[in-house]
């Protein structure tokens, strides 16, 4: 081993590939690791806007990892309460710091400051960030519902090379309803618009006409294979929110479907509705949206002669749009 006392530093919520990879690195390189593991406090403070475990929660599952691994004796678990934690203290005697690729910046930071204080700089070790199918494997993206807890994306890369042509077996299955049937639009006075989306004229024309404007709202202008609509306003929209255009065939979610979806999805925070305006068919469009939306979102749908289906964006749900978009044949239209 080359050193004798590295450190590293990280909040390790949702425990995963990535962080077995980080660890592991540390270990194989000195004979003893210090993990800087992120406060409660701190973790309030910058990271506000994620749902992010307890640190006793997290230090567990850490604690687990090196146990397994047969680390722990020759760890030392320290919380810290900003980003330099225990590498500014004289008595740490430390070699060098352990970073990733999208930690080097910190680094950086903490040699600056040590050397601001006569401590000596210390030798970043840099480890690449682990990728699964080419997406990087981090809590952030399994908190977002990009990836599931392994890592793997729940929008296979292929997919957004190519049009998907649904088998015509599948017809039966997705007439099934993807979440919970609701009969009545009472339910609908404690949506939260924001984190709402819509498939449909009529679920839209719904629930505009009780106030509630999905953040998202995805249209055709057809109703039972019938043009009913010729403009937004019909619908009870405003007629200035953005309309994306979007040409999507029968039976098929194109590639850039996908595409506009992750634009979209990257700028929810900005809280602005928008209508994705289908020439086509749009009934598919549920399963890309289970998918590309972040967790907690809810979806409606019209089911003929039943009322509305309220899918719930979760890692199950997520997991089953998955599955079924697999089955799929992917062909270039």
């Amino acid at each position: 081993m080359q050193y004798d006392n590295v450190a590293l530093g990280g909040t390790f919520d949702k425990f995963h590939k990535g962080h077995m990879s980080f660890i592991n690195f540390a270990f194989s390189v000195s004979k003893s690791v210090i993990i800087g593991l992120t406060s409660d406090s701190y973790v309030a403070e910058y990271k506000k806007d994620s749902v992010i475990a307890p640190f006793l929660k997290r230090k567990k599952k850490l604690m687990d990892y090196l146990e397994k691994k047969h680390f722990y004796t020759r760890a030392k678990i320290v919380p810290i309460d900003d980003l330099f934690g225990p590498t500014l203290s004289k008595n740490n005697d430390l070699d060098a710091l352990v970073v990733t690729d999208d930690s080097v910046n910190g680094g950086d930071k903490i040699n600056q400051k040590r050397m601001e204080l006569g401590l000596s700089k210390l030798p970043l070790l840099i480890t690449p960030l682990e990728k699964e199918d080419g997406v990087v494997i981090s809590s952030a993206n399994i908190r977002k519902g990009i990836t599931d807890d392994d890592g793997k994306p729940f929008v296979n890369p292929l997919w957004i090379s190519k049009n998907l042509k649904m088998p015509e077996g599948l017809r039966i299955l997705l007439h099934k309803p993807f979440g919970k049937l609701l009969e009545s639009e009472r339910i609908l006075k404690n949506i939260d618009p924001t984190k709402a989306a819509t498939v449909g004229d009529i679920t839209t024309l719904r629930f505009l006409k009780n106030g509630i404007k999905p953040i998202l709202s995805v249209i055709d202008f057809v109703v039972e294979r019938k043009r009913q609509f010729s403009g937004v306003k019909e619908l009870g929209f405003m007629g200035t929110e953005e309309i994306i255009h979007l040409v999507n065939p029968q039976s098929t979610i194109t590639k850039d479907i996908w595409f506009s979806l992750s634009k979209i999805v990257n700028h929810l925070h900005e809280k602005k509705p928008q209508i994705i305006l289908i020439e086509g068919e749009e009934d598919l469009l549920v399963l890309p949206l289970i998918l590309s939306l972040p967790l907690g979102f809810m979806i409606f749908y019209g089911q003929p002669n039943a009322g509305y289906v309220q899918v719930e964006v979760t890692i199950q749900e997520k997991e089953n749009a998955r599955n079924i978009i697999a089955l799929f044949a992917g062909e270039y239209l």
